[in-house]
């Protein structure tokens, strides 16, 4: 929230850029990102370019529940403009590799279904140069 007050959303979007180009040559890790992060397009493309994109599915019913009051989400301060950027970057989630819903319940739950689906996804190998 202090970048966004003090530099504003755009800094903060270059510098979330940055830090996915710095984190590119890293293997094995998993880099957790906000709502904003990959619905840019160049974004996208960085995760997406030999990683594994996951879209964790939550309603944004449930998501407004998980939000904070304390003002650690400034774009989520407002209601109507939560709705308005959900809707606005669904079709983007959309386009990640894989789709898992994120429902109640533990969060341990959820990063295995991530795991599991992540093993039986074919290799990058086969997703660049599909078989006939």
């Amino acid at each position: 929230p202090d970048i966004f007050a003090q530099k504003g959303e755009p800094y903060f979007r270059t510098a979330e850029r940055e830090m996915l180009r710095l984190m590119q040559p890293i293997r094995h890790v998993v880099v957790a990102t906000g709502g904003g992060t990959f619905a840019d397009p160049e974004n996208r493309a960085l995760i997406n370019m030999d990683g594994v994109s996951v879209w964790i599915d939550v309603p944004l019913v449930d998501l407004i529940a998980r939000i904070p009051l304390d003002g650690r989400r400034p774009l989520a301060a407002n209601r109507a403009e939560l709705e308005r950027l959900y809707a606005a970057r669904i079709e983007a989630y959309r386009l990640a590799h894989l789709h898992v819903p994120g429902e109640a319940g533990p969060p341990e739950a959820t990063a295995e279904r991530i795991a599991d689906a992540v093993q039986h996804m074919p290799s990058l190998v086969d997703r660049v140069n599909p078989l006939p």
